[in-house]
């Protein structure tokens, strides 16, 4: 269980940056975005992005996909998350939420028996020439189901069959019927399945693609700015930065302190979260700054005094001498 920035477990913002955003928490989701992404999580994320609109969205507003895959071009560029806002408040915008696809997505992979008419062979032929391969069994099943347009068992298609294959079959049973599937290029932000997925939603409901312009409001940069703003003591950084409490809704989700006792994550935020900071990138940069390593005991190691005193002086923030009510931001009692 890596610590943020602000010693919140990484895992649980996760959680809570996804929890906001699907509740539409103005508040929340720029304070849990903050924390996010600033701890070193960029592309993570954009993840979280694409996963709530997805799972929500994508079934009604199919064409939002390329308003966000335009800002993430341009975050790319700079890296300024004046992009990821735009995004946030352009989904808070989107009233009709649905969750057919989050149970798509997350559902057992069982596929439902359709009576299919046969795929001709000359649809077959041409496909095996614009691959270049020949069209086993189980991908001539996915391209029957591109024909009989079933969703749910397409999806099932596209996880356990080569995406790269299905890819290559998709573009071009499309392009026979001069329709456009477009590249997925931002693999590792995008999940490259339902991205596929969504581009062949579009194609099969005929959905024109639209783009519309998109403005952050700057009500959000201020917020996000003062959320970010740099404390002037060390000793107070806590104090000022842990505004909010993981909130108990994000159990109902994949969390990883489901696996530990309330015991164990104190242990770690209280007694060696030094040493459960070194994965995170904000942490790790500034580790291998001041070269510090750990001993078995999960203990830091300096290099000499003078070192360790100039860390302690700008970095060390003593979770366990902080008031209670900043402990219980971490969401257990003690």
């Amino acid at each position: 269980m890596d610590l943020t920035k602000n010693l919140y477990f990484v895992n649980d913002v996760k959680w809570a940056l996804f929890d906001s955003l699907k509740n539409k928490n103005e508040d929340k989701t720029i304070f849990w975005l903050v924390e996010y992404y600033e701890s070193g999580y960029k592309n993570e994320t954009w993840q979280i992005i694409y996963v709530i609109y997805s799972c929500y969205y994508a079934k009604h507003y199919p064409n939002v996909k390329k308003n966000i895959d335009k800002e993430y071009k341009k975050w790319l560029n700079n890296q300024d998350v004046k992009y990821i806002l735009k995004i946030v408040f352009y989904i808070f915008k989107l009233k009709n939420k649905d969750d057919e696809f989050y149970k798509l997505f997350m559902c057992k992979m069982i596929k439902k028996k359709y009576i299919m008419k046969k795929t001709d062979k000359k649809t077959i032929k041409e496909l095996e020439s614009c691959i270049n391969a020949k069209i086993g069994k189980k991908y001539k099943e996915f391209v029957k189901n591109l024909k009989e347009k079933h969703i749910q068992n397409i999806w099932i298609n596209i996880l356990l069959l080569d995406f790269e294959k299905c890819y290559k079959l998709t573009k071009c049973y499309f392009e026979m019927s001069n329709k456009k599937i477009e590249d997925i290029i931002y693999k590792e932000v995008s999940f490259p399945k339902v991205q596929l997925f969504l581009e062949i939603y579009i194609n099969i409901n005929e959905i024109k693609r639209r783009k519309k312009l998109i403005i952050v409001k700057k009500e959000a940069i201020k917020k996000y700015n003062l959320y970010n703003k740099k404390c002037k003591k060390t000793v107070d950084i806590l104090k000022e930065k842990r505004v909010f409490k993981i909130p108990d809704s994000i159990i109902q989700f994949d969390c990883l302190r489901k696996k530990f006792t309330k015991e164990e994550m104190q242990t770690m935020y209280l007694d060696n979260w030094l040493y459960y900071c070194r994965n995170t990138p904000y942490w790790k940069e500034i580790f291998e700054k001041y070269k510090i390593t750990f001993d078995t005991n999960k203990e830091p190691i300096f290099e000499n005094e003078k070192i360790e005193d100039n860390f302690y002086e700008k970095y060390y923030l003593d979770p366990d001498e902080q008031p209670i009510y900043v402990k219980e931001k971490s969401n257990f009692k003690l």
